[in-house]
């Protein structure tokens, strides 16, 4: 694991640990949002298309 992705690892261990004084993770992007809502539906039609 490279040192950067440790640390941030680290960082959100300890969050999760002692409530952090650094506040709430930021949000996730909205891209990844629309992306999973999107997936989803796509994998939800597929199903109901292979199922008729």
């Amino acid at each position: 694991m490279d040192p950067e992705t440790r640390a941030e690892l680290e960082r959100r261990i300890e969050l999760i640990e002692n409530g952090g004084d650094d506040g709430v993770l930021p949000p996730l992007p909205l891209v990844d949002l629309v992306a999973a809502v999107v997936g989803l539906a796509l994998a939800a039609c597929a199903l109901l298309w292979w199922a008729l």
